[in-house]
């Protein structure tokens, strides 16, 4: 067996970016007088205070953000030799990161904590947990699977605003034969979210009300791969 916990610190200053869109409209309509607001003078078409919503602006790429994050990964692994007749050997295996923090500072808009928010592609879960369990053979294994992401707030539409604002948590199963019958071949068959989890939904993405890029959008699914080695 082993086991590891790893804590991680990080500071990143000069971070190549714009200052984010909503950040700066958040920041300009919230102002008494948007017409000496900062934020407000990025925007082409109106700074609101002359009755003209705002919505194009104006940002370039610049050494502008900082970000700082911290958490701990936590690692741990055990295996024995069994003589159960049908296996040889079993192993479990787990992998969690909890993020603590994540705060990104640009200049006009100040700090914003990113942790446990969601935005599109921008995902930070508090929690993300993967675990693999599996039984093996000489000339084959199988593997149960589960990755869990905990639940994330909506970070552009607050619950006083939607009846969506809550990325909800969600925990998808694998399994996987690996057979090993043929010197040359290596096959592999397998079930992707055998339970046919749904994505979780938050009202302000814009990919069909959740983030593609993060969550299974397809469902359940087979699959067979098979490799030959010469």
């Amino acid at each position: 067996m082993s086991f590891s916990v790893d804590y991680w610190d990080i500071e990143i200053d000069d971070l190549i970016g714009e200052i984010p869109y909503d950040d700066l409209l958040f920041n300009c309509m919230s102002q008494a007088d948007r017409s000496t607001a900062p934020s407000c003078a990025f925007f082409l078409n109106g700074d609101g205070h002359d009755g003209i919503f705002p919505d194009d602006a104006t940002a370039t790429l610049a050494n502008l953000g900082i970000v700082t994050t911290d958490g701990i990964d936590i690692n741990t692994s055990w295996n024995r030799t069994v003589n159960w007749g049908w296996a040889s050997g079993i192993s479990f295996d787990t992998q969690i990161t909890m993020l603590n923090s994540y705060q990104e500072q640009f200049p006009i808009t100040g700090i914003r904590d990113r942790e446990g928010t969601i935005r599109n592609e921008r995902v930070y879960p508090e929690l993300k947990l993967n675990t693999f369990l599996t039984f093996e053979a000489d000339d084959w294994s199988f593997t149960w699977g589960t990755r869990y992401i905990s639940s994330m707030d909506d970070y552009l539409r607050p619950a006083n605003l939607t009846d969506d604002a809550v990325a909800e948590s969600i925990w998808y199963q694998d399994i996987f034969v690996n057979l090993d019958f043929f010197d040359s071949f290596d096959i592999v068959i397998g079930l992707d979210n055998v339970t046919d989890e749904d994505p979780p939904r938050f009202h302000s993405s814009f990919n069909a009300e959740t983030e593609p890029g993060y969550y299974d959008v397809i469902g359940r699914r087979a699959f067979l791969n098979v490799s030959y080695t010469f």
